[in-house]
């Protein structure tokens, strides 16, 4: 056993041996320097996919809002609208419904091209 634990010191002082262990050490660091930097790209994907989420959620709870205090129901074709409006249609549904207080108008939500 002793012989062994010299030998391994011996070859450890090896240039070619250290270099390897260099090599295996920088190659530790980048990996764990790659794994850091996607952990923080996922969690900025991830929050920002949380804001626009959360935005959407917000203008669909203010929609209902509004729809109950006007009496306007919210209920089969209205719903299923409001289920697969974007973003933008979502904002222009929510907009019509301050400023006309009434269900908004195909056109007004589903800009023309």
């Amino acid at each position: 056993m002793a012989e062994a634990k010299v030998a391994l010191e011996i070859l450890s002082r090896e240039p070619s041996a250290q270099r390897i262990a260099e090599i295996r050490r920088e190659a530790e660091i980048a990996r764990r320097l790659d794994r850091a930097e996607d952990l923080a790209q996922g969690r900025a994907e991830g929050k920002a996919e949380g804001k626009a989420e959360g935005k959407a959620e917000g203008l669909r709870l203010a929609i209902e809002g509004l729809c109950d205090v006007l009496d306007i129901e919210l209920v089969g074709a209205r719903l299923a609208q409001l289920d697969g409006w974007d973003d933008g249609q979502l904002e222009a549904a929510y907009q019509s419904l301050r400023t006309a207080r009434t269900w908004p108008a195909d056109n007004s939500v589903h800009p023309r091209k």
